[in-house]
């Protein structure tokens, strides 16, 4: 997918989620936060800035997947995610209000993803 249609389909998704204020800090979780996370941050630095995001969408944008393989050191499979992914956090970001966000440790679990469509627990607004 290209990244003009990427980015068009991110955009649309948007528009329709709720806006949400002002947010203390921006948490990424989950695979695709990580392989952003490993790509930019072979040192294990878990921030991550806008700009780097920036970087990582201009050099996947050109690359072909084995290029990004070898550029950023991640698997087939991580390598397609790298272009979207970066387009969704850079989003959140701009929504957010932050330039810089934390790539946890840890991951969201099915379990509490299924107990929040069933209203067992409060969702945090995103």
């Amino acid at each position: 997918m290209h990244q003009k249609k990427i980015e068009k389909t991110v955009k649309e998704a948007f528009e329709k989620c709720e806006v949400f204020g002002p947010v203390q800090s921006v948490v990424a979780s989950g695979g695709v936060a990580r392989g952003l996370w490993r790509a930019l941050h072979p040192d294990g630095d878990r921030e991550i800035h806008r700009e780097e995001i920036d970087y990582l969408i201009w050099a996947t944008r050109r690359l072909t997947v084995e290029e990004i393989v070898l550029r950023f050191n991640v698997k087939r499979k991580r390598a397609l995610t790298l272009l979207p992914g970066a387009v969704v956090y850079k989003k959140i970001l701009e929504r957010a209000g932050h330039d810089t966000m934390t790539s946890s440790r840890f991951s969201v679990r099915e379990g509490a993803l299924l107990e929040m469509v069933d209203g067992k627990v409060e969702a945090c607004p995103v």
